[in-house]
């Protein structure tokens, strides 16, 4: 599935470049605001991917889904390392391939 590696992919480069800009910025170094950039355009990927992938699951009630989209949206990296370590293989079924 393509939506599991943009997820991680999405969410990965979001953290990285998060605290590497967030250093930056701090140390008033030149490209912080680039990486803070990159940043907010792999949250919006991630989120994205994350909400559609939880939107259209027919695993979960409609309240639940509800608490996945908020949490997304209001506690993105806690909410975002939960759904990649373990509330997605309960939202969808994910399929090891090699």
């Amino acid at each position: 599935m393509k939506n599991i590696h943009i997820l991680k992919v999405g969410f990965f480069v979001w953290l990285v470049s998060t605290v590497i800009g967030s250093i930056l910025k701090i140390m008033h170094y030149y490209n912080g605001d680039i990486l803070l950039s990159v940043a907010i355009v792999s949250f919006l990927l991630f989120s994205c991917t994350a909400i559609y992938v939880v939107y259209t699951s027919t695993k979960i009630d409609r309240s639940e889904k509800l608490m996945w989209i908020l949490g997304l949206l209001f506690l993105g990296i806690f909410t975002g390392i939960f759904y990649l370590l373990v509330g997605r293989k309960r939202i969808v079924n994910v399929q090891m391939s090699v």
